[in-house]
């Protein structure tokens, strides 16, 4: 089984951290996704990119699983008042 690590922060002038610890050899036809447990933010061509990703494993019938913690500030918007 594949495993796509999605960093913390995906911004345009570091957008090559979407590369980071992953080879992208989807072949096994599984893919583990795992978010950092803490932090997660992403501008819109992130979005963009993992969306396209979910097209393509769909496209092939690759097998997904993902794990995210709903407790994460940036995800629930608690705790990112101004």
């Amino acid at each position: 089984m594949s495993t796509l690590y999605v960093p913390n922060s995906i911004a345009l002038r570091k957008f090559d951290t979407i590369f980071k610890n992953n080879d992208l050899d989807f072949t096994d036809g599984h893919v583990s996704i795992r978010f950092h447990p803490r932090y997660v933010a992403m501008h819109p061509v992130g979005l963009a990119f993992y969306a396209a990703l979910g097209d393509h494993f769909r496209n092939l019938h690759v097998e997904t699983d993902a794990a995210i913690s709903y407790q994460i500030p940036s995800i629930t918007g608690h705790g990112n008042e101004l």
